[in-house]
């Protein structure tokens, strides 16, 4: 099994890249705030390297996984509510119940941890709590 790829949104979906995006800016500008406000703290590591060729991650890069099989039907559903978007008619043709199966874990990948939580994880919370 492999993760979806961040910076491609899995498979080029568009609204996957953007979420990616709007997420990276986001830590960009917590990041510069911090500095800001503790401008002796060390340069951190780079979030990764270039983007990979292909598709997902290996399984040892994956800190979370969470199983999301109780709202596979709502999963289907929203995806179904992107049908136009011609990429996702295969998962669409699957049917609610086997999409279920095949789909019902969701993969991250921290690209940052103030945290210090132990992973992996099932939580996207941990730590934060």
């Amino acid at each position: 099994m492999r993760a979806e790829s961040h910076e491609n949104g899995f498979y080029g979906q568009p609204d996957h890249i953007q979420a990616h995006r709007i997420t990276m800016a986001a830590l960009e500008m917590t990041e510069l705030l911090m500095r800001e406000l503790h401008p002796d703290m060390p340069e951190p590591e780079p979030a990764g390297a270039a983007a990979m060729a292909e598709i997902g991650l290996p399984d040892d890069e994956i800190t979370t996984w969470v199983d999301t099989t109780a709202f596979s039907g709502q999963k289907f559903e929203a995806l179904a509510a992107h049908a136009r978007q011609g990429e996702n008619i295969f998962f669409l043709k699957m049917g609610k119940e086997r999409f279920g199966e095949l789909m019902g874990m969701e993969t991250f990948v921290r690209v940052q941890d103030p945290t210090g939580a132990a992973a992996p994880e099932n939580d996207l919370f941990a730590g934060l709590r």
